[in-house]
């Protein structure tokens, strides 16, 4: 394989590993695959094994439970904010995403508790004052 093509199978693991819940499987098990169809049985059944019993229980058990447990936002908010972020931010928006969409989420999450007094136009009209916020954000960092 030439560098080229070691650098775009790189680029493409590291896309689909932010996948949630298979993502992971879609970078090792066509490894094994080819492994095992090339002849390194050993090597195809042991990247496997491996790949279920420690890949599959941190990417599915133990990550969910870190970014669950400090954040609250859904998987593929996540995904998205963290696609969206590097897009918009470079290198520092895979952070700068999912920390706007948290406090998003946040300020969201405050407006519905405090609005449940107020009608719902009130809540309409918030909700797109909100919306327009975060879009006028992300252009405005997107032009600069």
């Amino acid at each position: 394989m030439g560098v080229h093509a070691v650098i775009l199978w790189t680029v493409l693991m590291s896309l689909l590993s932010l996948v949630p819940v298979f993502g992971a499987a879609l970078v090792w098990g066509p490894v094994a695959i080819d492994f095992l169809a090339n002849g390194v049985i050993w090597k195809g059944i042991a990247l496997m094994v491996y790949g279920v019993m420690v890949i599959g229980l941190i990417e599915n058990i133990t990550r969910p439970w870190l970014v669950g447990q400090a954040t609250r936002i859904p998987h593929y908010v996540v995904l998205i904010s963290t696609i969206d972020g590097t897009a918009t931010f470079g290198i520092q928006g895979f952070i700068m995403g999912p920390v706007i969409a948290a406090m998003f989420i946040a300020v969201w999450t405050t407006f519905l508790a405090k609005a449940k007094s107020f009608g719902m136009l009130m809540q309409v009209s918030a909700a797109l004052c909100i919306a327009e916020f975060y879009v006028v954000g992300m252009m405005g960092a997107r032009s600069a």
